[in-house]
């Protein structure tokens, strides 16, 4: 199985798991608190940011896989209205690339 062929799976897989590791580490960090703990280290406290990095980055996994969807729309509709209608090719002028 190849992992991330669309743009940006990569990064949702990768942004998932580390969400879910930093769920874990956040509890792992605020239960022994309820029973009465006074300290924890602290890489327990930073390896709790890994939550909202994994959050950020399956977001912008996410991103990417919706724009690149929506590029491949509109060149399949682009590619469509050219078969339908051959005499908008012909039609067709470069922007900003006209004569002044």
């Amino acid at each position: 199985m190849i992992i991330g062929r669309r743009p940006g799976a990569l990064l949702v897989r990768t942004g998932i798991a580390l969400f879910v590791v930093g769920l874990l580490v956040v509890l792992v960090t605020v239960v022994p608190f309820l029973f009465g703990a006074r300290e924890r280290p602290l890489w327990l406290g930073l390896a709790c940011l890994s939550t909202p990095v994994g959050l950020v980055l399956a977001l912008v996994g996410l991103a990417r896989g919706t724009r690149d969807v929506r590029r491949r729309g509109a060149l399949a509709a682009a590619g469509t209205r050219r078969r339908q209608d051959p005499a908008a090719a012909r039609r067709c002028t470069v922007v900003g690339g006209g004569q002044r």
